[in-house]
């Protein structure tokens, strides 16, 4: 009931500069996005991309972190439920047969999609997690649903998970 008078609050603050809200699948709800409507807000997309060269400068890994790839159905859970827990969505894993499927996917001498596991060595726990699709022909390595659990967040995690998967396109 008050979004209407938050949104013209943040509008006034604005006014004269360009202004925008970022949504996700997980804040999205209808009540604020008819009120963003209403208040002058039209719903874009935008995808930004970014690029690295396999040879740029990682930083040493923290002796607390260890990153593993997955190759284990129990470390593609873990993958999964750090997703869930980065990305504010609901932590029930795929169905067994999904889970089977994206193994497959990811193991073989053969395999173009790697996915990485990064750990708390002191408590065990998954704490972030990545993936990356290779384009061996192209010399290209394409790297998606990365992230850290909330509380896990600015220890170097998900660097990690970056330098593994830049290592692993190398």
């Amino acid at each position: 009931r008050h979004l209407p008078s938050l949104i013209d609050e943040i509008s006034h603050h604005h006014s004269g500069s360009p202004s925008r809200v970022q949504l996700y699948p997980s804040n999205i709800r209808p009540a604020l996005s008819h009120a963003l409507a209403d208040a002058g807000y039209a719903l874009t997309h935008e995808h930004l991309a970014y690029t690295l060269t396999t040879d740029a400068r990682r930083p040493p890994l923290p002796d607390e972190l260890e990153v593993r790839c997955v190759d284990t159905i129990e470390r593609l859970r873990d993958a999964c439920r750090v997703r869930g827990s980065a990305f504010g969505e609901d932590d029930a894993l795929p169905e067994e047969e999904v889970l089977q499927r994206y193994l497959a996917d990811c193991t073989g001498d053969r395999a173009r999609v790697h996915r990485f596991v990064v750990y708390d060595r002191p408590s065990g726990q998954p704490i972030s997690a990545g993936g990356m699709t290779t384009f061996p022909k192209l010399s290209f390595g394409f790297l998606w649903s990365g992230g850290t659990v909330p509380e896990a967040r600015l220890r170097g995690a998900y660097t990690a998970a970056v330098s593994a998967r830049m290592e692993r396109a190398a």
